[in-house]
């Protein structure tokens, strides 16, 4: 009977610790579950944020282009959108395989998109003749096109406005509708990057932005003289009046970019190590440094405080470090890094992310700060034990030389001793009662003495005196 009322009070408590189990693990569901809704509140809410900053507006000259709402300090993201539509990197060609594919992708819009697709910029004519080469009449208008005329203005809407995914394009190729009203600007004034996370690009302000004034982004290499850059936005059918290609200071931007893009290239060559075949010998490190800091300096000078100036530290970071200025090349990585979050964000991160390099750099300085730590350590027990080796050498020679004068001494005091007849034990008991000192100075007095008289009364007084009889 007590067994079974025994399993009965522990089935119970069983069943109450199990109760008690899936309360703690309903509540902790329920604590999840209203942390990640408020985690989607308060990111939706950073979004709508993010989309009031900037609106899309007609402009004089330049078709539509994306202004800004109030004033907005460096480093704010501006645009955190999703594309429209992507094609991966091996379908966005412009062969008629390619040209299938990418129509057959728009087919897949709903009309609401394809109308917000359609009324973006597509001034690319030089595409355009090519696409209609190409077409010829093997393409037919689907369910979303009612003319090839409209497949082919779509094709050269993607072609004006994609943008590549990631680095060098390795996620394809996509077209964002806000994104795409960014107009060229020879000074720019934001800088992208494709969130391969959140698969958004993120834009955000390189500088402060006024209200109404316009977000301006690059199309082309900045460093190339201003009849090469009005060529290539050309392509674009645009024409740049940014201060740079309009406006007394144009001889000055043109000079300090012609410098800008021979220092590039110096640096350039020195990084690849091998141009047109042929092995060059690699650039002074103090040299390259410099030349990188001039980079650094003239980014500056020419507003060009985005991507070019992070790059520029980027280098100086290279070349300190190629130098063992582990310090320096910190200060200039930290630098880079407060660059690159103003133009990627906290969360978003190039390849070659400057958070790698204060990482590792602070790594080394700390690892070479143990190391001097323990060189110092090491020196000073070489320097000590050096000090003790030469001491014990001194002292070693001081009583090699003091026991060759105590022999010395000894005899004297014995041959004193025997002169004046004294016993042997006698003789014994005198040296070996005085010390050193002791010894020396009664050496002292019986030197050269030959006064048997003298002698005796001198030994027979220290005899008396060590009690000696």
């Amino acid at each position: 009977m007590t067994f079974i009322v025994t399993r009965c009070a522990s089935s119970q408590r069983q069943e109450q610790q199990q109760e008690m189990d899936s309360s703690a693990e309903g509540a902790l569901a329920l604590a999840i579950d209203a942390h990640k809704s408020q985690t989607i509140a308060a990111s939706s809410q950073q979004l709508d944020e993010t989309e009031r900053l900037s609106e899309v507006r007609l402009t004089a000259d330049r078709g539509h282009g994306l202004f800004a709402t109030r004033d907005i300090k460096r480093g704010t993201c501006i645009v955190n959108e999703a594309p429209i539509f992507t094609f991966p990197p091996d379908i966005a060609r412009y062969d008629k395989h390619g040209i299938h594919l990418m129509l057959a992708g728009f087919e897949k819009l709903d009309p609401e998109q394809l109308q917000a697709l359609m009324q973006l910029s597509s001034d690319h004519p030089e595409f355009e003749r090519c696409l209609k080469e190409r077409m010829g009449d093997d393409f037919k208008p689907g369910k979303m096109f009612s003319s090839v005329e409209e497949m082919q203005k779509a094709l050269c809407i993607y072609k004006s406005n994609c943008v590549r995914l990631g680095f060098q394009g390795q996620h394809g190729s996509g077209v964002f509708l806000k994104y795409s009203r960014l107009n060229h600007s020879c000074t720019p004034n934001v800088s992208n990057i494709y969130d391969e996370f959140t698969r958004k690009e993120v834009v955000h302000v390189t500088r402060d932005v006024k209200a109404d004034e316009e977000f301006t982004t690059t199309y082309i290499d900045l460093l190339a003289p201003p009849s090469v850059r009005a060529m290539e936005l050309k392509k674009w059918s645009f024409v740049c009046t940014c201060a740079a290609c309009v406006g007394p200071g144009v001889t000055a931007s043109r000079r300090r970019r012609e410098r800008m893009a021979r220092v590039n290239k110096t640096l350039a060559v020195e990084c690849a190590g091998d141009v047109f075949g042929t092995s060059l010998p690699r650039a002074d490190p103090a040299h390259a440094l410099a030349s990188a800091e001039e980079l650094m300096r003239l980014c500056k000078e020419e507003g060009l405080i985005g991507s070019y100036l992070y790059m520029a530290y980027g280098d100086c970071v290279k070349y300190c470090r190629r130098l063992g200025d582990y310090e320096k090349a910190l200060a200039y990585a930290k630098e880079e890094l407060k660059i690159e979050r103003i133009c990627y964000g906290a969360s978003c991160r190039p390849q070659d992310s400057a958070v790698h390099q204060v990482a590792g750099l602070s790594s080394l300085i700390q690892q070479r700060r143990i190391d001097e730590k323990a060189a110092r350590r090491e020196e000073k027990r070489k320097v000590k034990e050096m000090e003790e080796k030469t001491a014990y050498e001194e002292g070693r020679k001081e009583w090699e030389a003091a026991k060759k004068v105590t022999k010395k001494d000894k005899r004297t005091v014995k041959a004193a001793a025997e002169k004046v007849e004294m016993v042997k034990e006698q003789r014994e008991a005198l040296v070996a009662g005085l010390d050193a000192v002791g010894l020396a100075r009664l050496a002292f007095r019986l030197r050269g003495e030959t006064d048997v008289a003298y002698l005796r009364t001198v030994l027979d007084g220290e005899r008396e005196r060590l009690g000696i009889h």
